[in-house]
């Protein structure tokens, strides 16, 4: 126990320079604590909104190469929507996954963009995801059904919004929508369209905490296949028919009745007739009744894992399954797919990370110098224990115990001061009024929390700041003779 006491008293004599030293501990924790817990909230808020909603916890894509994700391309051309790659050989990619172990669900699923007309005429511009119905809402828990029910599989010409797109629709127009409206979903590129109408068939909890703007609607397969002009899996007209025709001019077609559509004045293209418009805007008994869901083009197999299976495992388990069934596709985990907010915070986090690896050198710089400076002031203390017959190692325990001493009493204000801090965070809420912003952190008021893996990582980093910094002062106070201690004054 003297050791401790001869420690404590070294720095009770050095006060000023030992609170400095404290001080400089306490704010990095508490910087450390608190950065992360706001970083920390967002990713994990984040990642359970895509894991919960989209992404699953990984995904099967075409190989490619360009980037791409639910979204669209991470770089994409100017100008105009582009599809994305459609998945190889889907049924067997599907097949071989639910095979793996460490796989619990996997599904199939279309993405894309288009605009949706409401009943009521307001449009918006959003992401679409073409699923098989029933079974996609079954693996996402956070897609509650709020009204209407799941539609069944193989079921057409339907449509699921979540409630931000409810509440955005409702406000516009005038009225909420119900079940049983019918919404236009329009894709239009390089000059052609083509049209679909959909039946409302439920309204689901929305993924994104506060509503997010870019919240994707769900449709039946073949009516985002005919959108993008993929294989819809029949071999009838409604297969072939693809986009409009180039040669319409989509103002006219906007503003004309459905009668009225046709070739812009002057322009080459061939008119549309009533039989095409009518194919794209058809009721249900009148749409061709050979079309099968699962042969049509799909673009991901996203996939659920079991508890406690290791994504890394699986996803090189898939690969190597696909490369020896000679397949062109490639899985990989959710981020990879879930879009450049998703991957731009998680690179904030690294840069943060980083910075924090920084401060640490800092801190460990500054009270290495610090114990050093002790060590100086001490030295006559140093001389005295040395001729008493103090050994090299009982003088390293004692400058080591004083770094441990003032980096715990650091660590645990820094602890404190950002846990009190984060509280009344929590409590008031930070308004996000920047719309790119609110959307890189999925929430319009962030309420940061306390978070004990921060508090655990800065305990373990406090612990080698310690250890570092008190290797040059106990090299200094070993090297030191016990002549020249004794005669310093």
């Amino acid at each position: 126990m003297i050791i401790y006491k001869l420690a404590l008293r070294g720095l009770v004599r050095n006060r000023k320079s030992s609170l400095v030293l404290i001080g400089l501990v306490a704010a990095g924790i508490f910087l450390f604590v608190s950065g992360d817990a706001f970083l920390g909230a967002a990713a994990s808020g984040i990642r359970d909104e895509f894991q919960e909603s989209s992404t699953g916890d990984i995904a099967v894509r075409a190989r490619f190469d360009r980037a791409f994700g639910l979204m669209g391309f991470s770089i994409p051309s100017i100008g105009e929507y582009e599809t994305i790659p459609a998945l190889p050989e889907a049924a067997r990619v599907e097949e071989l996954l639910r095979g793996l172990p460490g796989i619990a669900r996997a599904e199939a699923m279309v993405s894309g963009a288009a605009l949706l007309e409401g009943p009521g005429g307001h449009q918006a511009r959003l992401p679409v995801f073409g699923v098989r119905g029933a079974s996609y809402f079954e693996i996402f828990p956070l897609l509650a059904f709020t009204e209407g029910a799941p539609p069944a599989g193989g079921e057409e010409s339907w449509i699921v919004i979540p409630e931000s797109r409810a509440d955005e629709f409702e406000k516009a127009e005038g009225r909420r929508p119900e079940i049983g409206d019918s919404f236009q979903l329009t894709m239009a590129t390089s000059g052609a369209f083509a049209i679909r109408a959909a039946t409302l068939r439920g309204i689901v909890a929305s993924p994104a905490r506060d509503g997010d703007e870019s919240a994707a609607v769900y449709v039946d397969p073949t009516s985002l296949r005919s959108l993008l002009g993929l294989a819809t899996g029949s071999s009838d007209a409604l297969q072939a028919a693809g986009p409009v025709a180039a040669g319409i001019d989509l103002d006219d077609f906007f503003s004309a009745s459905a009668e009225q559509v046709g070739p812009s004045p002057g322009s080459a293209g061939e008119a549309v007739g009533l039989e095409l418009a009518t194919l794209y805007l058809a009721d249900d008994e009148d749409k061709p009744e050979n079309i099968d869901v699962e042969k049509g083009a799909w673009h991901f197999v996203i996939a659920r894992l079991e508890a406690g299976a290791s994504p890394f495992r699986v996803i090189a388990a898939a690969n190597a399954a696909f490369s020896e069934a000679g397949i062109g596709a490639t899985a990989v985990d959710w981020l990879a797919i879930a879009g450049m907010n998703a991957s731009i915070l998680f690179l904030l986090k690294t840069v943060f990370q980083i910075g924090m690896a920084v401060l640490a050198a800092v801190v460990v710089l500054v009270l290495a110098n610090g114990l050093a400076f002790s060590v100086i002031e001490q030295t006559k203390e140093i001389g005295t224990m040395r001729a008493l017959g103090a050994q090299g190692s009982f003088i390293k325990r004692l400058f080591f115990i004083q770094a441990l001493l003032l980096v715990a009493a650091g660590t645990v204000l820094g602890i404190l001061a950002s846990k009190l801090g984060l509280a009344a965070l929590a409590r008031v809420g930070i308004p996000i009024g920047n719309e790119y912003l609110s959307m890189l952190f999925g929430t319009a008021m962030l309420r940061p929390g306390f978070r004990l893996e921060s508090a655990a990582s800065s305990l373990v980093g406090a612990l080698l700041v310690a250890v570092v910094s008190s290797i040059y002062p106990m090299y200094l106070a070993t090297r030191t003779s016990v002549a020249h201690t004794m005669g310093a004054e």
